[in-house]
């Protein structure tokens, strides 16, 4: 216990007393009996100690003239206050009480804290923790603790599942066609919504979906769009649960442009030169392919396609001198998405034959003229 102190800055100075309310006389102390004091006040070490006869400190001296004598011949066999032994009877004066210099107390950790939520659900994350230099605080210029106050451990090692959705499309409009989402690896159980627009999406007159079963470690979702009017997007969200510490998420994007075709048709008269039109419309800033055919064969020229102009672009066909009637069809490809499935659209050309008659009559007979289409 602390009798008196005179605060230095950086240590303190300390005049024994025992809890009975009696001094310490200098017999057989040392210093390492110094620093067994110091250290159980929670100091770091003892810098020096003496007595009143050495060190002519009369302000802790007229203090301890105030208690009675209460230990001497004091000897320890360990560093610790329980190995020490000591007698009450003593042949000392005050002169000879003990003061000692106690400097800094070292700073001691706190408990660790607890772990922090992990970083990521899946794929390697990091989860900390943290302690402080509290227990105790340093003082009097006692050193900090030692070691480091944060602490990192990977956490939610498990593979994530891998989403690979089917690429952008820009079709026409009207055409059927299907979306996909592929997820590897399969994980415990997973369950797939798709989302229009951010709406969900049901089977019915318009979407129907699936989900295969397990190929090569993989499973794939199919969205079937019956007939795309518009411009859209979709989502394939695919929720995990029962493996991960926690239900987990993942989400691809997929945009579906729709485009619509106008293909002119014609009727004219035999070798009367023409031109026949696609025009596509709601087309992407790359515009489209178009190809020209008559049955199974492409028609290489006379083949005109303008640049894109107001969403719009158009493909011309010329035919110098038609003989008969048939179906030309254009077929267009997305030059921004070109693994798109193609479409196609038929403009009809007309052909037809005039004979007309002739008659060779006597004056003032009536007869009968006539154009055969």
């Amino acid at each position: 216990a602390v009798v008196s102190t005179q605060s230095t800055g950086t240590h303190n100075k300390f005049g024994l007393l025992l809890f009975t309310g009696e001094t310490v006389c200098d017999d057989n102390f040392s210093d390492s009996m110094a620093d067994l004091v110091c250290r159980d006040m929670g100091y770091a070490t003892s810098s020096s100690w003496w007595t009143h006869n050495n060190n002519d400190d009369y302000i802790h001296w007229s203090i301890q003239n105030n208690y009675h004598i209460g230990m001497d011949g004091i000897s320890c066999s360990s560093s610790h206050w329980s190995s020490c032994t000591w007698t009450r009877s003593h042949d000392c004066t005050h002169g000879e009480d003990v003061f000692l210099t106690c400097y800094g107390i070292s700073g001691g950790w706190s408990w660790w804290s607890s772990w922090s939520a992990c970083t990521v659900e899946c794929g390697g994350g990091t989860q900390s923790r943290s302690r402080t230099c509290t227990n105790p605080t340093p003082a009097y210029g006692g050193s900090y603790c030692s070691g480091p106050s944060q602490d990192q451990a990977g956490c939610n090692s498990r593979t994530c599942p891998s989403i690979r959705a089917s690429h952008h499309q820009e079709i026409k409009q009207g055409t059927r066609t299907r979306i996909l989402c592929v997820i590897q690896p399969l994980v415990s159980y997973v369950t797939i919504a798709w989302k229009s627009d951010g709406n969900y999406v049901t089977n019915g007159r318009d979407y129907s979906s699936d989900i295969s079963s397990l190929v090569s470690s993989s499973q794939t979702a199919t969205l079937v769009i019956t007939s795309p009017q518009e411009t859209k997007t979709f989502t394939c969200e695919v929720t995990t649960q029962y493996w991960y510490p926690r239900e987990a998420q993942r989400r691809e994007t997929i945009n579906l442009y729709v485009y619509f075709v106008t293909p002119s048709s014609r009727e004219v008269e035999i070798g009367t030169a023409t031109t026949l039109s696609c025009t596509i419309s709601n087309v992407l800033p790359s515009g489209v392919t178009v190809i020209w055919k008559q049955g199974d064969t492409n028609i290489d020229g006379n083949v005109e396609i303008s640049p894109v102009i107001n969403e719009q672009q158009v493909s011309t066909l010329t035919i110098t001198s038609p003989q008969y009637s048939n179906n030309y069809t254009c077929f267009i490809t997305s030059n921004t998405y070109p693994e798109s499935e193609g479409s196609s659209a038929v403009a009809i050309l007309g052909v037809y034959v005039v004979t007309p008659s002739s008659r060779e009559v006597e004056i003032g007979t009536a007869t009968t003229l006539s154009c055969t289409i």
